[in-house]
């Protein structure tokens, strides 16, 4: 707020004439602005809102004043508006009527106040060096607090003695006010001092004694101003708390400044106070008169909507009411005025699903001698279309029901009716397997730490083992932490074992097959044979997961090549701890009998905290790159189907529709359970006959198609733009030299732009080429052979490098197929010693980049016509638009 000067006339000096504003206008002034919105109303100055023809109650004008100060719904209540002379306040129901025979100055002021508005102790200490204050007012209110009460200081509406100690109090706050101004003006208040009057930032009566004064006792006074502001110029305190300083003194100078006392006047006005929205326990709409109600409070109370409170306090309403499934609260937004939010009870939180249950969060109720105790609860429901499992599910329930182990879950109790429930404890950072992808890189998980979590679920499984029972589903989603545990404070995490569900032995093949590697090979073989040996194997497989940050990329691959995978008795890839390695691959024997009993693995899980393992570097399965027959040549998380959604991960919202033959569900896909998924919608099959499992399978093969469909046109629009941007480039005789994907900035779905022309020249007047004489760092994958042989850069080597940027857009990215690798591949070796020369040679051999997966044959087509050995048979890109454009629209038609 720019200082105001010794003559400035202040609002409170003004009278009430209707002269300071013109005809058939009413004027809002304030005594600080917020950052103007971008659309600002018509009319609308630095400190003045002007509203012309029309009728506008004062609750409204006040409205729009607080969006342009920047204050929250929440505080609103404390303003309204006051004539020009601040004689009369106006209540929020009164109507201002702007036509051509009157004109109007209202002002907006902060009404109500209350004490301990900057904490709630009875005393507060405010030190300029600590920094320490915590007001409950948000920060415009301070704001527009202080500018009103400085204007109120300075403009003598505060009543002061003009005793020596309150002339020196006075003083202080000026040096207060005019190091904030420095603050601001991001000067020094030195600087402020040379063009700004003391006597500006003082009361007028004050300004006015000292104006009597001889010439050499007003720079005496100066010259102490002058040396107290220097002082205190150092504090590297901001702007914000000078003010609340300034403020918390100003209400020491003078204790009554903030009360208000008047006579009839003010009566009406008064019931503002009363006639609020309250955030308490008692109604939230209350007010003694009608007649001056805010128009909002009742069509709040009309509405059955609630005032602006915050999430967490209607929560607390709701609970209070008991909670039940479908009570909401109507409120409106603590944040935006012309917003409203609704807070609604369902029936439980869903966690997920399982391959048979529904999974929900709840609460247990026990009702005993000192009170009701709640206990947080996870609730799976048996679903109704796999009922041939339930005996299964209970059997399960009535094994862990005997169990008792501090690492095994706690089950409540089971609930026979409609539905089959297991009610087990809650356990708060659920799966273990979704915990150490999130938590991937932030040092939570150390080595040591998952040797505590392999330990502690070998003691479980050895408990089971002693029990002569076998568990048979043991991976890291069925392992739940309870507690994280803390590195620095040496604290351990802590797991327990879930309940394995629906056994192995009564599971179709086809399930069996997705729980590779998992299950062991011999239960996949004959399901009967589920005995001890299983959960050995399936620790081992358990054991890589955990190492490798929750990641099980074996898991993602297609039926066929998992069942491949026993089949040549394959092995996962082997850490680099070389003992751990060894453990593992014990524990995945393809022989039942020799693998090793769980007491010998906890011994051996011992041997392996030595003193420097610490320094072991995790395993990573983007590091491993497999290399033989079986997997190809790229990285296992590539293998992964992206149109595939694993079932555990949805978490149920909602059901959208129901017909005869399925259903339709609203559920968020969360699959790091952290409720930051898309929102996707399930169609489940009500039937599950051999023509309705076809028709069903035909009906996603028809929208995957036409998803893919659509990618390409995606893809193709993209190409046509980036062509297009080219075409203008060569236009201008300007040759890129650095096209590639790296190098596409994306501004919308719909949109994208070249970026970075760090390489781009400028061709010679004279020529069509341009030679390079010091290349330096280049991406040569990308260039054309007369690029790679002698440096000459043109619009047909942008021709090449285009094509290969198409190859990059319909390989989606994948880095294991990125042009580098692929040449890499080709040349046989990682890192040859001559890169340009062999890369010269296949391209001289005519060897190319492949056709990428599912690319239409016409777009690679393409490709391959940017890249022609010699310059001159390539297209141009003004030749590639049209081209580019005919593939677009004739797939748009083949789709319509």
């Amino acid at each position: 707020m720019a200082p105001l000067g010794e003559e400035t006339p202040l609002i409170g000096e003004r009278s009430c004439s209707l002269s300071s504003t013109e005809t058939g206008t009413l004027q809002v002034y304030l005594y600080h602005r917020g950052t103007p919105a971008p659309h600002s109303p018509p009319g609308t100055a630095a400190g003045i809102l002007t509203f012309t023809f029309g009728e506008y109650t004062a609750e409204e004008l006040c409205v729009r004043a607080a969006k342009a100060c920047g204050v929250l719904p929440v505080c609103h209540p404390l303003f309204a508006l006051a004539t020009e002379d601040l004689s009369c306040w106006f209540p929020p129901s009164h109507l201002f009527t702007v036509d051509e025979s009157c004109s109007q100055v209202v002002v907006y002021r902060i009404r109500f106040f209350f004490p301990n508005w900057c904490g709630l102790g009875h005393s507060h200490r405010f030190q300029l060096l600590n920094d320490r204050a915590s007001p409950i007012l948000d920060y415009p209110v301070i704001d527009y607090l202080f500018a009103q009460s400085r204007s109120d200081f300075i403009g003598g509406r505060v009543a002061v003695a003009l005793s020596l100690p309150t002339q020196e109090e006075c003083l202080s706050l000026a040096v207060l006010d005019m190091l904030r101004i420095a603050k601001e003006e991001q000067q020094s208040p030195g600087q402020v001092f040379s063009y700004v009057s003391y006597k500006s930032c003082i009361p007028a009566p004050l300004r006015f004694q000292i104006q009597q004064h001889n010439f050499l006792t007003r720079k005496r006074i100066r010259r102490r101003f002058s040396k107290s502001l220097r002082k205190i110029g150092g504090c590297q305190t901001d702007g914000r708390y000078l003010k609340l300083k300034y403020l918390l003194d100003l209400e020491r100078l003078q204790r009554r400044w903030a009360e208000e006392r008047g006579g009839v006047p003010h009566a009406a006005g008064s019931l503002l106070l009363r006639g609020s929205h309250r955030p308490l326990p008692a109604p939230p709409h209350h007010y003694f008169c009608k007649e001056v109600a805010p128009p909002r409070l009742l069509e709040d109370i009309e509405n059955q909507c609630h005032g602006p409170i915050s999430s967490e306090f209607a929560v607390h309403k709701l609970k209070a009411a008991g909670s039940p499934p479908g009570l909401y609260l109507l409120r409106r937004s603590p944040q935006d005025f012309d917003s409203y939010l609704l807070t609604v009870c369902v029936e439980g939180e869903s966690l997920g699903q399982g391959s048979f249950t529904h999974i929900y969060k709840g609460i247990k109720r026990d009702q005993e001698e000192d009170g009701c105790h709640q206990t947080e609860v996870v609730l799976k429901v048996m679903d109704g279309s796999h009922r041939n499992c339930a005996e299964s599910f209970l059997e399960a329930a009535s094994i862990m029901s005997q169990l008792s182990h501090k690492h095994l879950v706690l089950l409540h109790g089971v609930s026979l009716g409609k539905d089959s429930i297991m009610v087990q404890e809650y356990v708060r950072y659920g799966p273990l397997d979704l915990y150490l992808k999130k938590n991937r890189g932030t040092g939570k998980v150390t080595t040591s730490w998952k040797l505590q979590v392999a330990k502690q679920l070998a003691y479980a499984l050895n408990y089971l083992e002693d029990k002569r029972i076998t568990h048979g589903n043991v991976s890291a989603k069925k392992v739940l932490l309870t507690r994280e545990g803390d590195v620095a404070s040496g604290s351990p995490p802590f797991i327990k074992l879930n309940d394995p569900g629906v056994s192995v032995t009564v599971l179709a093949k086809d399930m069996l097959v997705e729980r590779i590697p998992w299950v062991a090979p011999e239960c996949l073989s004959d399901s009967k044979s589920l005995a001890l040996p299983a959960d050995k194997w399936s620790f081992g497989a358990t054991l890589w997961e955990i190492f490798s940050g929750g990641n099980m990329p074996v898991s993602l691959l297609e039926p066929q090549k998992k069942l491949d995978f026993y089949q040549n008795s394959l092995q996962l890839p082997a850490p680099k701890w070389t003992e751990l390695a060894t453990l593992i691959a014990q524990c995945m024997d393809y022989q039942p009998g020799r693998r090793p009993g769980f007491r010998a693995l906890i011994r051996d899980l011992n041997s392996l905290i030595t003193s420097d393992y610490e320094l072991l570097s995790d395993l990573s399965p983007s590091d491993v790159m497999l290399r033989d027959s079986f997997w190809g040549y790229e990285p296992l998380t590539m293998c992964q189907d992206p149109t595939h959604f694993e079932e555990r991960h949805l978490k149920y919202i909602s059901l959208l529709g129901k017909g005869n033959f399925g259903s339709v569900e609203l559920c968020r896909y969360d699959p790091l359970g952290d409720s930051t998924g898309e929102l996707v919608a399930v169609k489940k099959l009500q039937q599950d006959s051999a023509k309705e499992l076809r028709d069903f399978e035909r009906e996603i093969q028809i929208l995957h198609s036409l998803q893919h469909e659509f990618i390409v046109r995606t893809l193709l629009l993209y190409a046509w733009q980036i062509c297009k941007g080219m075409e203008y480039l060569g236009a201008q005789r300007c040759v890129h030299r650095d096209l590639a994907s790296r190098n596409i900035l994306v501004e919308s779905e719909t949109h994208v732009k070249i970026g970075d022309f760090g390489l781009a020249k400028l061709l010679p007047q004279d020529k069509d080429y341009y030679v390079v004489q010091e290349p330096g760092q280049s991406p040569v994958f990308w260039y054309a052979p007369e690029s790679l042989a002698d440096n000459i850069f043109s619009r047909a080597s942008d021709i090449w490098s285009f094509g290969v940027l198409l190859y990059e857009l319909f390989t989606y990215g994948n880095k294991s197929k990125s042009p580098s690798e692929e040449f890499l591949r080709m040349m046989g070796t990682e890192k040859p010693a001559q890169i340009i020369c062999h890369l010269l040679e296949l391209l001289k051999d005519n060897r190319r980049l492949p056709a990428p997966p599912d690319c239409p044959t016409e777009v690679y087509a393409l490709m391959l016509n940017c890249w022609a050995f010699a310059p001159g048979p390539r297209p141009t890109f003004g030749e590639l638009v049209p081209k580019i454009e005919a593939l677009r629209d004739g797939r748009s038609k083949a789709r319509g």
